[in-house]
């Protein structure tokens, strides 16, 4: 406000960084809002820059500037540098206009950020403080090129309030990569097997990797797809070459429509046989944000339970089921209708509808029309993300093995 009535008839610029957690202040996080800050002063060249001020409190970096321009048309540039660039997802930049109001997303024609965290719109969560329980830790960081969000929940409370249970939740943002196509299997692949390393922890020597979902069907094939590229070493580590490896061995069991035998069923008779330390259940999963669709891949160690995101509940795949760890890798590659209307219209500047009215509509799934292509890449990403999690392997090494 005191900006605006220095400058009578010039626009605000706030830049702040998008980060989950409590957290707000890393050589990570200054290098990623320095990056940003050099970005926005290169929109902002062409007008005659009035004030301009950066600070760095434990509250995380924060920047203004005052420009003489038109807030919309700056507005309209700054959202391409958030949306166009690998780092822009992190990046949080407000355009106040002479007239002290803030410019949404909605007012030029695009849709409201979604949250790290849940994939809900921004706004909303920020306004409910949805993101902020008792018991919850979150975090974000950037690595090899896509945002990494971190949930850890803590407490019974915090879980019955989201509705998970307790546990940790990884989240990889794979979008800014796939706009580099040279690279992105090792760097997606690398990130992947990261987090994934995190949460087995050191203690995982024998694992059974189980691709869930329909072969025949593509948009539930990620699981048996991925299982393809996952190194199968249990029947060679009596091999000495082989004797520093995890013992990994891996299952597709398939459908009950298919097989008439419950996936979890299934995978208790063999853990029985093959007694692993960990299970690592990879399963397609229904997107509630239709720009998640095919572009993240989400971790967890709590289990999972197949074809819930479908409404098809089938027996749970945990550790009181199963009786080891189950660790869950999922990609969402459908959005029910519904999802899909919302977010249809949120675009179009309708933010106003209410869910309520959409609801029957569940039920239809929708996916993209480049599924297969989709689902060849991701399954390489994700087989070979575990293979770098369990294996004492580069990527060029893991290359060589998998032809």
């Amino acid at each position: 406000r005191a900006l605006l009535a220095r400058y009578p008839g010039a626009s605000v610029v706030c830049l702040c960084m998008n980060i989950a957690g409590a957290i707000k202040r890393t050589e990570s996080i200054e290098r990623a809002f320095a990056w940003g800050l050099r970005n926005v002063k290169a929109v902002l060249a062409p007008c005659e820059t009035l004030f301009d001020a950066a600070i760095h409190e434990k509250t995380g970096p924060e920047a203004m500037l005052c420009v003489r321009a038109d807030a919309r048309a700056i507005k309209r540039r700054l959202c391409a540098l958030e949306d166009g660039e690998a780092l822009g997802r992190l990046l949080d930049i407000d355009v106040i206009a002479p007239d002290g109001g803030k410019i949404s997303r909605t007012e030029i024609g695009l849709p409201a950020r979604r949250c790290l965290l849940c994939g809900n719109p921004a706004p909303v969560c920020a306004r409910s403080r949805a993101q902020t329980l008792s018991g919850v830790d979150s975090r974000t960081v950037f690595r090899r090129g896509c945002s990494v969000t971190s949930v850890r929940i803590d407490t019974e409370g915090a879980a019955r309030q989201l509705g998970k249970p307790r546990g940790r939740y990884v989240t990889l943002d794979l979008s800014p990569l796939q706009k580099n196509a040279d690279d992105v299997l090792e760097r997606a692949s690398r990130a992947v097997g990261a987090e994934l390393r995190a949460l087995l922890g050191e203690n995982a020597k024998s694992v059974l990797v189980a691709g869930l979902g329909n072969a025949s069907m593509t948009p539930d094939a990620i699981g048996p797809r991925s299982a393809e590229h996952v190194l199968v070493t249990r029947h060679l580590r009596q091999n000495g070459a082989f004797s520093a490896f995890c013992s990994v061995s891996v299952l597709t069991p398939g459908v009950l429509g298919r097989t008439g035998i419950e996936a979890m069923e299934t995978l208790r008779g063999t853990v029985r046989a093959v007694q692993p330390d960990a299970v690592i259940a990879i399963d397609a999963l229904a997107s509630r944000s239709l720009m998640r669709l095919c572009s993240t891949v989400q971790l967890s160690d709590t289990g999972i339970v197949p074809g819930s995101g479908v409404g098809n509940h089938r027996c749970p795949l945990s550790r009181d089921t199963l009786g080891v760890p189950v660790y869950a890798i999922g990609v969402p590659t459908v959005v029910d209708a519904a999802t899909l209307t919302l977010d249809v219209l949120e675009e179009a500047g309708k933010s106003d509808v209410d869910p309520a009215a959409l609801r029957g509509h569940e039920t239809v799934m929708v996916t993209t029309r480049d599924i297969d292509a989709q689902i060849r890449e991701l399954s390489r990403i994700i087989g070979y993300g575990i293979d770098l999690a369990l294996q004492p392997l580069d990527f060029s090494e893991l290359c060589a093995l998998m032809g």
